[in-house]
């Protein structure tokens, strides 16, 4: 009879199976710890760009680059569209000892990240206390892969059907700072009595920076894409051009680098 299900003898029933899950993944963040406690607080950003590698026994199997909120992830499905392998291998392999390596791509150098013309150092690994724990603490320290010194991660991977995301890695702005001020004044026109605007001054000894602009003092601080920002060339900014001071009391400035 259409429409039912029935045995000649006994009971009968419908069997379902699943597929067995296949997936395996490993990555997650790499983050701008501003307070640098080691800890990813949820006012913290995600650094973007950072060009991530994965190696297995000094051989490269991978690589990637965070994306916009600082997030990573290798899996182990052939040819994602935000990861490229290397040679033969081309999926993650489960139970497999791997290193993670940040800054690859010549970011990483003399202890100091630079993306996006930022500079960053790498905070605290592991940090205990508090509320932190695997998932929200930064895990990489410096070593040598593959002729390669930068942050590490040294992981392995579980069974399959499992996905890691507890690999994160936190940095922290380089503090910028600058060593003198030299000013030339302006001169004067004696024959017509006017001052020049051929005042300078010059900023020496600057770490990490690479604009710098001025204003008079109080004034509104231009934008880091602004056209009248200078670069810094040498750990030096100069201003030119500075108009003679109207006033006795000489002209205030503010430099922002």
């Amino acid at each position: 009879n259409p429409g039912t299900f029935a045995k000649a003898t006994g009971l009968g029933d419908i069997e379902l199976s699943c597929n067995t899950i296949e997936l395996l993944q490993i990555g997650n963040r790499v983050w701008l710890d501003d307070d640098k406690d080691g800890e990813q607080d949820a006012c913290e950003k995600g650094l973007s760009g950072v060009a991530v590698s994965l190696y297995r026994s000094g051989t490269l199997v991978a690589r990637t680059t965070t994306d916009a909120n600082g997030e990573y992830y290798f899996p182990n499905y052939a040819n994602p569209s935000s990861v490229t392998f290397a040679g033969s291998q081309t999926a993650l392999a489960p139970n497999t000892a791997y290193q993670l390596v940040f800054g690859t791509n010549s970011q990483y150098s003399s202890g100091t990240l630079t993306v996006s013309n930022g500079k960053y150092l790498l905070t605290t690994a592991n940090a205990t206390g508090g509320n932190r724990n695997d998932g929200n603490d930064s895990d990489a320290a410096v070593a040598t892969v593959a002729g390669i010194t930068a942050p590490v991660i040294s992981m392995t991977t579980d069974a399959i059907g499992t996905s890691d995301h507890t690999f994160d890695v936190g940095f922290y702005c380089q503090t910028i700072t600058s060593g003198t001020i030299s000013v030339t004044q302006a001169t004067c026109n004696l024959t017509n009595n006017t001052g020049n605007s051929n005042g300078r001054i010059t900023v020496s000894g600057i770490v990490n920076g690479d604009k710098a602009a001025i204003v008079a003092f109080g004034g509104t601080v231009p934008s880091y894409t602004a056209t009248t920002n200078v670069t810094i060339t040498g750990g030096v900014a100069s201003f030119s051009g500075l108009a003679n001071p109207t006033a006795t009391t000489g002209t205030s400035y503010s430099i922002i680098i």
